[in-house]
């Protein structure tokens, strides 16, 4: 996608989260007919859509899930 090529991929986790089906690529458990319908798709819309994708973005998710922890001891919490 980042190239933008639409994707043919099985439907599992990872190609879920990112291929937008029938529009960035085609998810099925058949690859042959998932990647014969790929090319058929708009290879501007895959790189568009890609380019969310980023290092950047990646990590503006990661500090956005962080949580405090309390490390002090058992004891000294009251």
């Amino acid at each position: 996608m980042a190239c933008g090529v639409p994707v043919a991929a099985y439907p599992v986790t990872g190609p879920i989260d990112v291929v937008v089906n029938g529009v960035t690529g085609v998810l099925g458990e058949d690859l042959r007919t998932a990647a014969l319908a790929a090319l058929n798709l708009d290879r501007r819309a895959c790189r568009e859509h890609a380019l969310r994708y980023t290092w950047e973005a990646a990590s503006r998710q990661f500090v956005a899930s962080l949580a405090p922890v309390d490390c002090r001891p058992a004891a000294t919490i009251s």
